[in-house]
């Protein structure tokens, strides 16, 4: 998995850029890529969990690497990322 930054043109000729979220399975090769705004750290954290869910992992799983790499985050940032440990959750258990 990996980023990328593609510059996008707006209407006016105007441009911007967003950042490209890819992810490939080492099994079988099947690729997913997402466009964000940023590539923030919990934009990578979604991108996984929405990589991983089309892939067909099960929602155990998703569970799992959600606890994990949120853990992970939370050791590495602190304290102060614990405020969309919620959302992310959310996004891993299919909460509205």
């Amino acid at each position: 998995m990996d980023w990328g930054f593609v510059n996008v043109e707006a209407g006016a000729g105007d441009s911007y850029k967003v950042a490209c979220f890819a992810m490939i399975c080492h099994h079988c090769g099947e690729r997913y890529i997402e466009f964000f705004p940023n590539a923030k750290r919990e934009n990578l954290f979604i991108g996984m969990i929405h990589a991983f869910n089309r892939m067909g992992s099960s929602r155990r799983n998703l569970i799992l690497i959600c606890t994990i790499y949120i853990l992970t985050a939370v050791l590495l940032v602190g304290s102060k990322y614990l405020s969309c440990v919620n959302d992310l959750y959310g996004e891993c258990l299919g909460w509205e």
